[in-house]
């Protein structure tokens, strides 16, 4: 529960899941958790840039 609360923190989120995903202590569940979010935003992002680019190409 804990974790979610920091999560839900704007800016401080991106911190603690690279600190948590990267980190070599800890609970693992927690850091296989950031790992799986940081991948998602990743991908999110790279969609979001691809379709950015994209859209001019659509408004013909």
């Amino acid at each position: 529960m804990i974790t979610l609360l920091v999560l839900a923190i704007p800016i401080v989120n991106i911190v603690m899941y690279l600190v948590w995903a990267c980190g070599s202590s800890g609970n693992v569940n927690r850091k296989t958790f950031c790992q799986a979010c940081l991948i998602w935003f990743l991908i999110i992002f790279v969609v979001g840039v691809v379709l950015g680019v994209l859209s001019p190409l659509f408004k013909g």
